[in-house]
């Protein structure tokens, strides 16, 4: 700091403080200091310790203070040597993690699923008890042991800091800040979980979470928490003549509707594919999703392939799902899609998220698409009840 004694007090929970005098303090470089709290002057209570504070004092005194009080650096730049490639966030399917926006009441903002993450956009912390901060979440439903592990993300958003924070099983936490943070561009974080302060236990941990801390703060925030992809547009460049999902006969892959036994609708053979018309999924344990599947009689080799397949229905966002012979699976979701016109998707099955055996199985393999994955509970935050629609595909 600019001056060269600074004032180390301790107060206590009733208010008592102790204090001693730190001299040599340099204006170029940090000094540490090791100070034996039994002995230094005052009353403070030192099991009830609530304040830590060094102190300028003396009239008209201008300059700066800086303090050094963690072991662990309380903030991270940037990694330049990192990218989409090295993102290793555990992530075996679409809904583990189940990527979610936690705020509290007064804050809001829309959660959207991107092509190697999630975002928020258009997010408005407020203010107040229930006000102050928002956050992009990733919650796992059984606890990952991260121990020992460094964790590599991407973070790009209106906040140039934001608050990188992991939770055990037990609610306990741990933190560290991500400096450098770009609005327009998605930055690389390599982010040791042992550097972070606080008491979460690493190999149990059920939470990862991207915060902007402030009250009014607006904006929008984004992670890349997969290389894998998440989502995917219609390829413009692709016609119905580049379709190219195996097709053995007519009925090889046989057309259907996978349901659970509250939802209906009805199968249409179309020109070139089939449709399920006048569909609702209904709601509730028997509910919340329908899908257009292609079955296989017997396993077909999708290893290495990139899927054309046409889509078209009444909801913007529809689910593309490969089953394998025991029943594995690996999905990625379709946006952009079309209520009036015929949309095609290129989509190289290696790179979406999930366990199917693409190459062989002892039953079938499938493809299919509904809105909500099968034999899954869904999530609060994409429930949709009674939903009254028609899509299409085109094999």
């Amino acid at each position: 700091g600019t001056e060269g004694t600074v004032k180390l007090e301790l107060t206590d929970s009733l208010g008592n403080k102790s204090d001693i005098y730190l001299t040599g303090v340099s204006s170029t470089a940090m000094q540490y200091y090791a100070v034996n709290v039994s002995s230094i002057l005052g009353n403070a209570n030192l099991a009830q310790v609530k304040n830590v504070t060094v102190v300028v004092e003396g009239d008209n005194k201008i300059g700066n203070l800086a303090i050094d009080y963690m072991k662990n650096s309380s903030t991270i730049p940037p990694d330049p040597t990192k990218s989409l490639i090295n993102v290793n966030i555990p992530a075996t399917d679409i809904f583990v993690p189940s990527p979610m926006m936690i705020n509290p009441s007064s804050a809001t903002g829309t959660m959207v699923r991107t092509d190697h993450g999630m975002a928020i956009t258009g997010y408005n912390t407020s203010s107040g008890v229930n006000g102050g901060w928002i956050g992009s979440d990733l919650n796992y439903t059984l606890a990952q042991n991260l121990s020992g592990t460094t964790i590599v993300m991407g973070v790009q958003g209106t906040e140039g800091t934001l608050r990188f924070e992991i939770t055990d099983a037990s609610g306990n936490k741990s933190s560290i800040y991500l400096t450098g943070v770009s609005s327009s561009s998605m930055q690389y974080y390599s982010i040791d979980l042992s550097k972070l302060s606080g008491n979460a236990n690493l190999s149990s941990v059920k939470d990862i979470a991207v915060i902007v801390e402030g009250d009014n703060k607006t904006g929008n925030i984004a992670i890349n928490y997969t290389p894998k992809t998440i989502t995917t547009a219609n390829d413009p460049t692709k016609t119905g003549g580049d379709v190219n999902i195996p097709i053995n006969s007519l009925t090889d892959p046989a057309p259907g509707v996978f349901k659970p036994t509250a939802v209906i609708g009805t199968l249409t053979l179309t020109t070139y594919g089939f449709a399920i018309n006048n569909y609702d999924t209904k709601s509730g344990v028997n509910g919340g999703w329908i899908g257009a599947n292609l079955g296989y009689a017997t396993s077909t080799d999708l290893t290495g392939k990139t899927l054309i397949i046409g889509v078209k229905g009444t909801e913007g966002t529809v689910k593309l799902e490969l089953t394998d012979s025991l029943g594995n699976k690996s999905d990625i979701y379709l946006t952009g899609v079309s209520s009036t016109a015929m949309q095609y998707y290129a989509v190289n099955v290696s790179s979406i998220l999930g366990n199917a055996n693409l190459a062989t199985g002892r039953c079938k393999s499938s493809v299919s698409k509904s809105l909500f994955p099968r034999n899954h509970k869904i999530p609060w935050y994409q429930q949709r009840d009674c939903k009254r629609r028609r899509y299409a595909i085109w094999p």
